[in-house]
Protein backbone atom coordinates (compact mmCIF):
# COMPACT_ATOMS: atom_id res chain seq x y z
CA UNK A 1 0.00 0.00 0.00
CA UNK A 2 1.39 3.54 -0.91
CA UNK A 3 2.03 5.92 1.46
CA UNK A 4 2.81 8.81 -0.67
CA UNK A 5 1.30 12.20 0.08
CA UNK A 6 -0.30 13.82 -2.63
CA UNK A 7 -2.45 17.36 -2.83
CA UNK A 8 -5.35 16.66 -4.67
CA UNK A 9 -7.07 18.82 -7.12
CA UNK A 10 -10.52 19.88 -6.30
CA UNK A 11 -13.11 20.91 -8.75
CA UNK A 12 -16.27 21.95 -7.07
CA UNK A 13 -19.59 22.02 -9.18
CA UNK A 14 -23.29 22.42 -8.90
CA UNK A 15 -25.43 20.14 -10.25
CA UNK A 16 -29.25 19.38 -10.39
CA UNK A 17 -29.31 15.31 -10.64
CA UNK A 18 -31.88 14.06 -13.30
CA UNK A 19 -32.48 10.74 -14.31
CA UNK A 20 -30.99 10.85 -18.05
CA UNK A 21 -28.02 12.43 -16.84
CA UNK A 22 -24.94 9.98 -17.41
CA UNK A 23 -22.79 8.78 -14.03
CA UNK A 24 -19.84 10.77 -13.96
CA UNK A 25 -16.33 8.65 -13.99
CA UNK A 26 -15.19 7.62 -11.26
CA UNK A 27 -11.89 5.63 -10.77
CA UNK A 28 -9.10 4.93 -7.83
CA UNK A 29 -7.58 7.67 -6.31
CA UNK A 30 -10.47 9.87 -7.54
CA UNK A 31 -13.03 11.01 -4.66
CA UNK A 32 -16.86 11.99 -5.99
CA UNK A 33 -18.59 14.33 -2.72
CA UNK A 34 -22.21 14.78 -3.28
CA UNK A 35 -23.81 17.34 -1.14
CA UNK A 36 -27.39 17.94 -0.85
CA UNK A 37 -30.45 19.66 1.99
CA UNK A 38 -32.57 17.71 3.85
CA UNK A 39 -35.83 19.52 3.21
CA UNK A 40 -38.97 18.47 1.26
CA UNK A 41 -42.39 19.27 0.37
CA UNK A 42 -44.85 16.26 1.64
CA UNK A 43 -45.22 15.26 -2.22
CA UNK A 44 -41.89 14.95 -2.45
CA UNK A 45 -41.15 13.15 1.08
CA UNK A 46 -43.60 10.39 -0.13
CA UNK A 47 -41.86 9.90 -3.25
CA UNK A 48 -37.88 9.75 -1.51
CA UNK A 49 -40.09 6.95 0.99
CA UNK A 50 -41.45 5.09 -2.21
CA UNK A 51 -37.48 4.82 -3.01
CA UNK A 52 -36.36 2.82 0.36
CA UNK A 53 -36.33 -1.03 0.98
CA UNK A 54 -38.71 -2.28 3.48
CA UNK A 55 -36.25 -2.42 5.94
CA UNK A 56 -35.70 0.64 5.45
CA UNK A 57 -39.30 1.98 5.59
CA UNK A 58 -39.58 0.01 8.94
CA UNK A 59 -37.29 1.80 10.21
CA UNK A 60 -38.25 5.20 9.11
CA UNK A 61 -41.36 4.68 10.48
CA UNK A 62 -39.84 3.62 14.10
CA UNK A 63 -38.75 7.47 14.29
CA UNK A 64 -41.40 9.37 16.99
CA UNK A 65 -40.00 12.40 15.47
CA UNK A 66 -41.19 13.62 12.41
CA UNK A 67 -38.23 15.78 11.43
CA UNK A 68 -35.56 13.21 12.34
CA UNK A 69 -38.05 10.38 10.13
CA UNK A 70 -37.98 13.52 7.59
CA UNK A 71 -34.20 13.86 7.83
CA UNK A 72 -33.72 9.84 7.56
CA UNK A 73 -36.14 9.04 4.61
CA UNK A 74 -34.25 12.13 2.39
CA UNK A 75 -31.04 11.05 3.51
CA UNK A 76 -31.53 7.23 2.65
CA UNK A 77 -33.50 8.27 -0.52
CA UNK A 78 -30.13 10.48 -2.06
CA UNK A 79 -28.18 7.90 -1.26
CA UNK A 80 -29.87 5.08 -3.21
CA UNK A 81 -30.49 8.28 -5.98
CA UNK A 82 -26.67 8.87 -6.28
CA UNK A 83 -25.82 5.35 -6.43
CA UNK A 84 -28.53 4.38 -8.78
CA UNK A 85 -26.49 7.27 -11.42
CA UNK A 86 -22.71 5.25 -10.81
CA UNK A 87 -24.31 1.99 -10.85
CA UNK A 88 -27.04 2.72 -13.51
CA UNK A 89 -30.22 1.22 -11.96
CA UNK A 90 -33.42 2.47 -10.35
CA UNK A 91 -32.57 3.67 -6.75
CA UNK A 92 -34.90 1.29 -5.78
CA UNK A 93 -32.92 -1.30 -7.05
CA UNK A 94 -29.90 -0.68 -5.23
CA UNK A 95 -29.14 -3.42 -2.40
CA UNK A 96 -26.62 -3.23 0.45
CA UNK A 97 -24.93 -5.41 2.91
CA UNK A 98 -23.45 -4.67 5.84
CA UNK A 99 -19.71 -5.28 7.72
CA UNK A 100 -18.76 -6.83 10.54
CA UNK A 101 -19.08 -4.01 12.59
CA UNK A 102 -21.64 -2.41 10.31
CA UNK A 103 -20.33 -0.39 7.72
CA UNK A 104 -22.85 -0.47 4.20
CA UNK A 105 -21.05 -2.05 0.89
CA UNK A 106 -23.45 -2.97 -2.61
CA UNK A 107 -24.23 -6.14 -2.08
CA UNK A 108 -23.05 -6.98 -5.56
CA UNK A 109 -19.06 -7.44 -6.80
CA UNK A 110 -18.86 -3.86 -7.77
CA UNK A 111 -15.62 -2.10 -6.87
CA UNK A 112 -17.12 1.33 -6.03
CA UNK A 113 -16.80 2.46 -2.32
CA UNK A 114 -19.44 4.77 -0.43
CA UNK A 115 -20.52 6.51 2.79
CA UNK A 116 -23.00 8.48 3.71
CA UNK A 117 -23.27 11.36 6.70
CA UNK A 118 -26.25 13.38 7.56
CA UNK A 119 -26.24 15.94 10.13
CA UNK A 120 -29.66 18.45 10.82
CA UNK A 121 -30.27 19.13 7.29
CA UNK A 122 -27.30 18.53 5.21
CA UNK A 123 -26.32 15.26 4.27
CA UNK A 124 -23.31 14.58 2.18
CA UNK A 125 -22.24 10.84 0.03
CA UNK A 126 -18.90 10.16 -0.36
CA UNK A 127 -17.45 7.70 -3.78
CA UNK A 128 -14.82 6.21 -4.89
CA UNK A 129 -13.58 2.85 -6.04
CA UNK A 130 -11.13 0.49 -5.12
CA UNK A 131 -10.43 2.15 -1.29
CA UNK A 132 -12.14 2.06 1.67
CA UNK A 133 -13.75 5.52 2.48
CA UNK A 134 -15.80 7.45 5.03
CA UNK A 135 -17.34 10.98 5.66
CA UNK A 136 -18.82 13.23 8.27
CA UNK A 137 -20.64 16.27 8.35
CA UNK A 138 -22.05 18.27 12.25
CA UNK A 139 -23.45 21.16 12.25
CA UNK A 140 -22.03 23.27 14.66
CA UNK A 141 -24.66 23.38 17.86
CA UNK A 142 -24.22 23.02 21.30
CA UNK A 143 -22.57 26.58 21.97
CA UNK A 144 -22.03 25.67 25.69
CA UNK A 145 -20.60 22.33 25.06
CA UNK A 146 -18.25 21.15 27.62
CA UNK A 147 -15.64 19.95 24.63
CA UNK A 148 -12.61 19.71 27.27
CA UNK A 149 -14.33 16.92 29.30
CA UNK A 150 -15.41 15.30 26.21
CA UNK A 151 -12.11 15.40 24.83
CA UNK A 152 -10.13 14.42 27.69
CA UNK A 153 -12.64 11.38 27.89
CA UNK A 154 -12.80 10.01 23.79
CA UNK A 155 -10.07 11.83 21.88
CA UNK A 156 -6.18 10.96 22.22
CA UNK A 157 -3.68 12.98 24.88
CA UNK A 158 -2.27 15.06 21.88
CA UNK A 159 -5.47 16.18 20.72
CA UNK A 160 -6.89 17.16 24.49
CA UNK A 161 -3.43 19.35 24.83
CA UNK A 162 -4.11 21.65 21.44
CA UNK A 163 -7.78 22.42 22.56
CA UNK A 164 -6.66 23.15 25.94
CA UNK A 165 -3.97 25.87 24.84
CA UNK A 166 -6.63 27.50 22.61
CA UNK A 167 -8.61 30.39 24.11
CA UNK A 168 -11.85 29.67 25.20
CA UNK A 169 -13.82 31.03 22.07
CA UNK A 170 -11.86 29.08 19.55
CA UNK A 171 -12.17 25.67 21.49
CA UNK A 172 -15.93 24.79 19.71
CA UNK A 173 -15.22 24.99 16.44
CA UNK A 174 -11.81 23.22 16.72
CA UNK A 175 -13.70 20.63 18.72
CA UNK A 176 -16.03 19.95 15.78
CA UNK A 177 -13.47 19.77 13.31
CA UNK A 178 -11.77 17.17 15.32
CA UNK A 179 -15.10 15.27 15.50
CA UNK A 180 -15.66 15.43 11.84
CA UNK A 181 -12.33 14.05 11.18
CA UNK A 182 -12.42 11.52 13.56
CA UNK A 183 -15.20 10.36 12.73
CA UNK A 184 -14.39 10.00 8.72
CA UNK A 185 -11.89 8.22 9.75
CA UNK A 186 -13.20 5.62 11.69
CA UNK A 187 -16.18 5.18 9.31
CA UNK A 188 -13.69 4.52 6.61
CA UNK A 189 -11.39 1.68 8.70
CA UNK A 190 -15.08 -0.04 8.60
CA UNK A 191 -14.78 -0.28 12.32
CA UNK A 192 -16.52 2.46 13.77
CA UNK A 193 -16.20 3.21 17.14
CA UNK A 194 -14.83 -0.03 18.11
CA UNK A 195 -11.32 1.53 16.60
CA UNK A 196 -10.89 3.79 19.61
CA UNK A 197 -10.96 7.44 19.12
CA UNK A 198 -8.12 7.64 21.47
CA UNK A 199 -5.94 5.02 19.20
CA UNK A 200 -5.17 8.21 17.09
CA UNK A 201 -4.11 11.14 16.53
CA UNK A 202 -5.62 14.08 13.76
CA UNK A 203 -4.89 18.16 13.08
CA UNK A 204 -7.77 20.73 13.72
CA UNK A 205 -5.40 23.18 12.45
CA UNK A 206 -4.65 21.67 9.03
CA UNK A 207 -6.33 21.97 5.83
CA UNK A 208 -5.26 19.67 3.42
CA UNK A 209 -5.17 16.15 3.28
CA UNK A 210 -2.64 15.04 5.96
CA UNK A 211 -4.78 15.74 9.20
CA UNK A 212 -4.04 11.91 10.32
CA UNK A 213 -1.05 12.69 12.34
CA UNK A 214 -0.60 9.28 14.08
CA UNK A 215 -2.49 5.60 14.39
CA UNK A 216 -1.49 3.49 17.16
CA UNK A 217 1.53 6.08 17.68
CA UNK A 218 3.14 5.57 14.24
CA UNK A 219 3.46 8.27 11.83
CA UNK A 220 3.88 5.45 9.28
CA UNK A 221 0.69 3.84 9.38
CA UNK A 222 -1.43 7.33 9.68
CA UNK A 223 0.54 8.01 5.93
CA UNK A 224 -1.51 5.04 4.37
CA UNK A 225 -4.41 6.83 4.98
CA UNK A 226 -5.42 10.47 3.35
CA UNK A 227 -7.85 12.54 5.79
CA UNK A 228 -8.85 16.26 5.37
CA UNK A 229 -11.78 18.39 5.37
CA UNK A 230 -14.78 19.65 3.07
CA UNK A 231 -14.25 22.84 2.53
CA UNK A 232 -17.48 23.71 0.33
CA UNK A 233 -19.90 23.36 2.90
CA UNK A 234 -22.31 25.67 4.74
CA UNK A 235 -20.91 28.02 6.68
CA UNK A 236 -22.26 26.84 10.00
CA UNK A 237 -21.20 22.73 9.42
CA UNK A 238 -17.77 21.37 8.99
CA UNK A 239 -16.67 17.98 7.16
CA UNK A 240 -14.14 15.72 6.62
CA UNK A 241 -13.41 12.54 4.47
CA UNK A 242 -10.61 10.14 5.00
CA UNK A 243 -9.32 7.28 2.29
CA UNK A 244 -7.48 4.38 2.15
CA UNK A 245 -4.30 5.51 -0.09
CA UNK A 246 -3.63 8.50 -2.15
CA UNK A 247 -6.61 11.02 -3.36
CA UNK A 248 -5.62 12.73 -6.63
CA UNK A 249 -8.73 14.92 -7.06
CA UNK A 250 -11.98 15.34 -5.52
CA UNK A 251 -15.00 16.39 -7.65
CA UNK A 252 -17.69 18.24 -5.51
CA UNK A 253 -21.02 18.66 -6.21
CA UNK A 254 -23.72 20.29 -4.59
CA UNK A 255 -27.46 18.93 -5.76
CA UNK A 256 -31.32 20.03 -5.36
Amino acid sequence: MSSERMTPTILPTKAAMTQTEQAPLLSKHILHVWDTELTATESELLLAYQLLAPAEQQKANRFVIAIIRQRYILATAFLRRILSHYLECAPQDVCFRWGVYGKPYLADDTNIQFNLSHSHDRALVVLTRDQEVGIDIERYVARHLDVLSLADRFFSREESCALLTLPAEDRLIAFYRLWTRKEAFIKATGQGLSFGLNNFTVSFQRDDWDCLLSVEDSAKLARRWALGPILQVEPDYTAAVSTQGVIQAVHYNRVK
